[in-house]
């Protein structure tokens, strides 16, 4: 398993189950996982991705998430939306 636990923690702590069971299936089972250089989680589980935004800009956008987490649907090429995703927030 590549979490770790500090991520499986902020994910036990968010209220909405079904969020909170989405996420841990993301992250537990992903097939495709990245840490940017400024330390940005990807998790790429079939067309699901997530991201675990580093704490800097988490909290730059803290009024809008409740959690570091974010997530959506990838409906066509989710491989190379991942590493697009990756490499644009990697500069």
């Amino acid at each position: 398993m590549i979490v770790s636990n500090k991520t499986l923690k902020k994910i036990s702590k968010i209220k909405n189950k079904t969020r909170r069971i989405i996420l841990y299936g993301v992250v537990k089972n992903c097939d495709m996982y990245a840490v940017t250089p400024n330390d940005s989680k990807f998790y790429l589980k079939g067309h699901t991705l997530v991201a675990e935004w580093n704490e800097e800009t988490w909290h730059t956008y803290k009024n809008n998430m409740s959690d570091p987490f974010e997530t959506w649907h990838v409906p066509l090429d989710a491989e190379e939306s991942f590493k697009t995703l990756v490499h644009d927030h990697a500069q």
